[in-house]
């Protein structure tokens, strides 16, 4: 695409976004994109900060549900994350069914009051419980759009303790801002507006007060060429 190509594309986002009731929250068109494009860098950042000074000799880590991630859509993305790196550092994600997952959870609850440190026993109990050298806790703490419509934006915090030692390992703080593709968000609005009542009766009128201005435009002209047109003068 080239680069006056890109800046009509811009300029009509920009009126978009100023004209759309939608623009502001997370249904604008592309919003939903965007923000799962945040959530994907903030998660992918807070993963790589969380396991900068984690022991070698842990071999196989367990993902808690993340808290304020109604859908799992987080923890989903943070499993993936570490069984990325696991690939490269030689450890593996424990995974559990719902229903284990659930009746463990019950015993203890994150809360943004007692999301920083799991207590040392409770750590060591879930550790052994699940299987796993590690646990990994974390927490969405904002994903949706910025002010002004255009970018879509998360913040994750994760947590990783040592089953072993029932010691902190580890902590993330990622934050992802990614822009709404504007090819999106223009296509949407462009259809939106064929779709008003108003919008074809607008067209009709713009073209026949194209027209009439044309018409007028080309009779003054005329009128000014002979008005302004050198004249012989016959002696």
């Amino acid at each position: 695409m080239t680069i006056a190509l890109r800046g009509i594309l811009g300029f009509l986002l920009a009126v978009a976004v100023m004209v759309s009731p939608v623009s502001a929250n997370d249904t604008a068109p592309g919003a939903m994109d965007a923000m799962e494009a945040a959530a994907r860098q903030a998660v992918e950042d807070a993963v790589s900060q969380m396991l900068r000074n984690v022991p070698d000799d842990i071999e196989s880590i367990a993902v808690f549900p993340v808290l304020n991630d109604d859908d799992g859509f987080f923890k989903h993305l943070i499993e993936h994350e570490l069984i990325q790196e696991g690939g490269h550092r030689g450890f593996r994600v424990v995974t559990r069914s719902e229903s284990e997952w659930d009746l463990l959870i019950g015993e203890f609850v994150f809360t943004e009051d007692n999301f920083d440190i799991m207590p040392e026993e409770q750590l060591r109990r879930f550790g052994r419980v699940l299987g796993a050298d590690a646990l990994v806790w974390s927490r969405v703490r904002a994903l949706g759009m910025d002010d002004t419509g255009l970018k879509g934006r998360a913040r994750v915090e994760t947590r990783l303790g040592v089953v072993e030692t029932g010691q902190l390992a580890g902590s993330g703080s990622g934050i992802g801002l990614v822009a709404v593709d504007s090819e999106t968000f223009i296509t949407a609005f462009v259809f939106g507006l064929i779709g008003q009542p108003w919008f074809w009766p607008m067209v009709v009128i713009a073209i026949v007060g194209g027209v009439v201005l044309a018409v007028v435009w080309l009779w003054l002209k005329r009128r000014v060429d002979l008005a302004t047109k050198p004249r012989e003068v016959v002696r």
